[in-house]
């Protein structure tokens, strides 16, 4: 959040399932996301941006579920992706293992 090249601005709402999200537009060097925040728990309940697709650009959307508290983090475990509005692909994790060789670098 402190390097100048990205920018952050708040604005709206977007319905997400029950909730009303609250819209986060994320700017930087070649790429724009937007974020829909649950604001009760922080969590982004879905992604979107522009990706590759096999025939050039495509708008993308990643929903955000199955929260589960992994070595002291909450992560989603379930992620559902869409390109141009079509279900493109889903991932449910079992198991995530945090590497703490790694995590305390980040952390430190």
């Amino acid at each position: 959040m402190d390097d100048p090249a990205f920018g952050f601005a708040a604005g709206g709402t977007e319905k997400i399932g029950t909730t009303d999200a609250q819209i986060v537009d994320i700017s930087g060097p070649g790429t724009t996301t937007r974020w829909d925040v649950d604001p009760g728990t922080g969590r982004v309940l879905r992604e979107s941006y522009l990706t590759m697709g096999p025939s050039g650009p495509v708008k993308a959307e990643t929903d955000l579920d199955d929260w589960t508290m992994t070595d002291g983090l909450t992560l989603p475990y379930l992620r559902k992706n869409r390109q141009d509005g079509k279900d493109s692909s889903t991932t449910q994790f079992n198991t995530i293992q945090i590497n703490p060789k790694v995590s305390s670098k980040l952390f430190d």
